[in-house]
């Protein structure tokens, strides 16, 4: 039976342009007569084809009548791909695949942004069922690979690749989870302060640029097209030239030095996170 509040409530999706953070925008219109109640969700957003796919959460938000813009704060689930630009619509909401308990009925006088039933949270059951998907490819990590990925939450090595048709219900189910790991890690990585990063002086650029990182580590691993230092170096490199207007091989040694540091110390924490979530394992 259709959420006769739903019934009464447009609600459409665009991009903000950002691949980490607020990276899109709820356009909620309520025509009914009392203010609603939208339900937290996690939701994969599948990619629309050129665009960025993403993992986000959608927050618990009070609308008043008349139209409402909810932030929606998230991360890029490929590195390779740029984020949908601002004002540009996401895919359709009944396309993206929220993750919680689907028995859950949804309260009365709440919206649940995403009316599609929820997957149920990953766990150690799923791999079986993952792995028997026609999308998956049993396929051992390279040797030389210094970084190997876990089932998430798990010290299992994941000996597959995620192919490109992988099914949204299974891809929703490891990144919900891997995203709910990372952030539980990075509290305890950041509350031990063990790792300087150039974000130091901002807890929580640092906090979102960590996780991103992880992300990205974790999900070109399950393709096979690791996101490695060297690859996190170029794209640092890139986005200051793209900044400052010269490259790096051009500056006095000691800016160059600096910069390198940065990008030793990040690499050091976004292991550090990894390995802390069991997302990622380190090899000798």
């Amino acid at each position: 039976m259709t959420n006769p509040v739903f019934s009464q409530t447009k609600i459409t999706a665009t991009g903000t342009g950002n691949t980490t953070g607020h990276i899109a925008n709820l356009n909620v219109s309520n025509e009914g007569k009392n203010s609603i109640h939208i339900l937290s969700q996690t939701v994969y957003i599948p990619s629309a084809g050129q665009y960025q796919p993403y993992i986000a959460t959608i927050p618990e938000t009070t609308v008043p009548l008349g139209n409402t813009v909810i932030a929606v704060n998230g991360y890029c689930v490929d590195v390779r791909t740029p984020p949908v630009p601002a004002g540009v619509q996401l895919p359709p909401l009944d396309k993206w695949v929220p993750v919680g308990n689907p028995n859950a009925p949804v309260p009365v006088g709440f919206v649940a942004a995403v009316p599609t039933k929820p997957v149920s949270p990953f766990t150690t059951g799923d791999i079986s069922i993952i792995k028997s998907s026609p999308h998956y490819k049993a396929e051992k990590p390279d040797p030389d690979a210094m970084i190997i990925v876990n089932w998430p939450g798990t010290s299992t090595t994941v000996e597959g690749i995620f192919g490109s048709d992988m099914e949204t219900t299974f891809l929703a189910k490891v990144f919900g989870k891997v995203l709910e790991e990372t952030e539980k890690a990075v509290k305890v990585i950041q509350g031990q302060a063990m790792y300087a990063t150039p974000f130091s002086a901002n807890p929580e650029k640092e906090r979102e640029s960590i996780i991103q990182q992880v992300i990205w580590i974790y999900t070109s691993s399950l393709i096979r097209k690791e996101y490695t230092k060297e690859k996190f170096t170029d794209k640092v490199y890139k986005e200051f030239e793209d900044h400052e207007g010269k490259t790096v091989a051009t500056l006095p040694a000691e800016q160059k030095k600096e910069i390198d540091k940065g990008i030793d110390q990040f690499w050091n924490v976004f292991k550090a996170t990894g390995v802390q979530a069991k997302v990622i394992s380190i090899r000798p």
